[in-house]
């Protein structure tokens, strides 16, 4: 048929000369390329590295069954090798292709075991600790179920021969087990490996049993060589186990070298883009350029507006959901993240961009909202219920406690986390949902971490972002009993319905602030005696201590960081009210100024040390004094009274410093209140800038001036 077609084409012209040139050029590209190709081979590999993966993975042409690949023909140790000749044959030889292949070549050689599974006794994928003496990988939880400790085999297994265990292989580890003073020496043996043994080890002492002739010497013969094929395993698995770590180390190195490639890379860019040096290092630590991946602009490039305009829309039909609940309700609702990876939303955000997405898709895609929602929450619930259970299987003095599922709900559970880079204290299942929903507006996770909260067998992302907070569920659980409520039992909407106010007696800042149960819990304050220690503290503690009856500031008593003993914290000041001040001008009349008193819990200062502010051109320097009870026998002042009063030589010692200066030199003199009170007073010049602390608002500048009075009830001036 083929030569006809040739000629009705050449009958009819179908094949003209410029379509005759261009085959004819097609074929030599076609030679150039095969030419290029050959002078490439290395002499040492041959020509079996260039061709194509079809040709290599082709059924061999003698053997007519499918699976008898040209590879297969080789063993695993010529595979092995084969793998270790260059890039490229390692790449075929571990990608998934080849898996089949590696399965082949083991079965032609006779007892050889096939590879330890990808997974557990449990079906847990995570476990990566590969035990070789018994060809088995072993997770956290088959720790516990599935091995057998040496010293407690008679214990577990008291029908069973004690020499048995010299023909079953054995591990070695370094975990506890219940055992209090294991040895990397003990032995731990396989659940199975100990049943299938005895099963097989019965076999013959029952022939012993039944006088069998030449039981015994079978029996002995057996033993022999299980104990031999035993030290051959062990000594075998140690070579494998400092292979597999020289292994993890090699990979580990090779991964990081591409990381570093890749930064380079990213950094070579910046520079061409402008960017300094010193604004590049900011990135140096971030996830996106620290990954095992190549990173190219052409796709992002291309496909990203793309991308985001079909999350705008997703976005438009999850608002137009949310105003279909209360208010309320929103705040508990998953980032928009979240749907993001949702596999509704998934498929239209990511797939078919050659499609529009329209309208209408993502409206009925929303329709299955409250179930992605549900299973969001369901997952989460499950996750903080784990953290929970861990967290309660480590004391074993707690009571019983309802359901994993519902400890989440009780106010006992304190819940932190470290998601957006400020500790938080999250108390019930609420609250987190709430936390999850308020970081998505304050900066977008990682996908992937939404993608793992919903995978059932993966926590390895999360053991950073949530955690149970010890002590302060034990503080809970000691308020809730002290409040007369079952820890049990008792649900923060319990405590929010009491409402009751708390004074913690440690503090000593805020000594006559309540707090609620949950700000009550958050509370902290210093418990080192060095850093709880005042001025005042000090002062005590020079005079008793090392009998210094005046010590002197920056000489007998300092400060031990510099900078804080050079430039030291401005201290805070309360408004009093009015007194009426002696105008030293000629011909003025007094005039009502507010009078500022300074914190009087710390020793004296000097003037050049106190400066507050710079009122335009003339300084404003406060200066404090200790507290000191009133003489005896002063007249002035009552017995109650005494706890903010200066004694006459307290006065004539600061009698010097006390006051504002101001850039005419001019002193004000101490005056006495009415309260038979003596504070030191300060002028406003001409503008006073100060935090009013004990009116618990902060007033403007504008409401000091010189000549105008100043209300003290309400806050304003007059």
């Amino acid at each position: 048929m083929r030569p006809i077609i040739l000629r009705l084409r050449t009958m009819t012209g179908k094949r003209t000369v410029a379509h005759r040139r261009q085959t004819k050029r097609a074929r030599q590209q076609k030679h150039a390329r095969a030419s290029e190709r050959a002078a490439n081979i290395d002499p040492k590999s041959g020509i079996l590295p260039m061709l194509p993966l079809d040709i290599i993975f082709e059924p061999h042409p003698i053997t007519l069954t499918p699976h008898r690949k040209i590879l297969s023909l080789l063993t695993p140790v010529d595979l092995a090798s084969l793998a270790q000749t260059n890039q490229a044959f390692r790449t075929t030889l571990t990608s998934s292709q080849a898996n089949k292949t590696w399965k082949i070549t083991r079965k032609q050689i006779v007892n050889v075991p096939d590879c330890p599974p990808g997974e557990c006794a449990d079906g847990r994928l995570r476990a990566r600790d590969v035990h070789y003496a018994i060809m088995r990988r072993i997770c956290g939880k088959c720790w516990k179920k599935k091995l057998i400790y040496s010293g407690h085999f008679a214990k577990r297994f008291p029908d069973f021969d004690l020499g048995m265990l010299e023909l079953i292989p054995y591990t070695s580890v370094k975990r506890l087990l219940g055992v209090r003073h294991s040895t990397p020496d003990d032995r731990f043996y396989w659940e199975d490996d100990v049943y299938a043994m005895a099963k097989l080890y019965g076999v013959y002492k029952l022939d012993i049993y039944l006088s069998k002739p030449g039981a015994r010497e079978a029996v002995n013969k057996f033993r022999d060589q299980r104990i031999k094929y035993v030290e051959a395993v062990i000594k075998h698995a140690k070579i494998c186990q400092v292979q597999s770590i020289d292994l993890r180390r090699y990979h580990s190195r090779e991964i990081l070298d591409r990381i570093n490639k890749q930064y380079d890379i990213v950094v070579q860019r910046f520079k061409e883009l402008g960017y300094e040096h010193e604004d590049i290092q900011a990135i140096r630590h971030m996830k996106a350029v620290n990954q095992d991946r190549v990173m190219t602009e052409s796709i992002w490039r291309d496909e990203a507006p793309l991308i985001d305009a079909r999350k705008h829309l997703v976005r438009d039909a999850y608002d137009r959901y949310k105003r279909t609940l209360r208010p309320i309700e929103w705040v508990h609702l998953p980032p928009p993240q979240l749907i993001y990876i949702m596999p509704a939303f998934r498929s239209l955000i990511y797939t078919k961009l050659d499609v529009p997405l329209e309208r209408a898709a993502c409206d009925e895609a929303a329709m299955h909202l409250p179930e992605y929602i549900l299973s969001f929450k369901d997952a989460l619930k499950n996750r903080l219920s784990g953290l929970a259970a861990d967290m309660a299987s480590t004391n074993r003095n707690a009571k019983p406690t309802p359901r994993c599922n519902d400890r989440v709900f009780l106010s006992t559970s304190v819940f932190e986390t470290d998601v957006v880079g400020n500790p938080d204290n999250l108390y019930p299942f609420e609250d987190v949902t709430a936390h999850l929903a308020w970081c998505g507006t304050q900066r977008a996770l990682d996908i992937h971490i939404y993608i793992n909260l919903l995978k059932k067998k993966r926590r390895d992302e999360w053991d950073w972002m949530f955690g149970c907070h010890a002590t302060r569920t034990a503080i809970m659980k000691l308020l809730v009993t002290k409040l007369g409520l079952d820890p049990a039992t008792t649900r923060p909407k319990d405590l929010d319905r009491l409402d009751r106010r708390f004074i913690c007696g440690q503090c000593r800042v805020l000594q006559n602030r309540a707090y609620t149960w949950r700000g009550y819990v958050c509370s902290t304050h210093v418990v080192a005696p060095a850093l709880r220690a005042t001025c005042v503290t000090v002062l005590e503690h020079v005079r008793e201590t090392h009998g210094i009856v005046e010590p002197k500031d920056s000489v007998d008593f300092f400060h031990a960081f510099p900078t804080a003993r050079q430039r030291p914290n401005p201290q805070s000041i309360l408004i009093l009210g009015l007194v009426e001040l002696e105008d030293q001008a000629e011909g003025g009349a007094p005039q009502a100024r507010p009078v500022l008193r300074v914190s009087v819990e710390e020793s004296p200062r000097r003037v050049q040390d106190m400066t507050c502010d710079t009122l335009g051109n003339q300084p404003l320097v406060v200066v404090t004094a200790k507290r000191q009870n009133a003489p005896d026998g002063d007249p002035a002042h009552s017995p109650g009274q005494g706890s903010d009063i200066l004694s006459p030589q307290a006065k004539k010692e600061t009698s010097d410093v006390f006051g504002v200066i101001f850039g005419n030199n001019r002193r004000q003199p101490l005056k006495r209140c009415g309260n038979g009170r003596v504070i030191p007073e300060v002028v406003a010049c001409d503008k006073v800038i100060v935090s009013a602390m004990s009116f618990k608002r902060t007033f403007s500048s504008e409401s000091f001036r010189i000549g105008s009075s100043f209300d003290v009830a309400s806050g304003s001036p007059e």
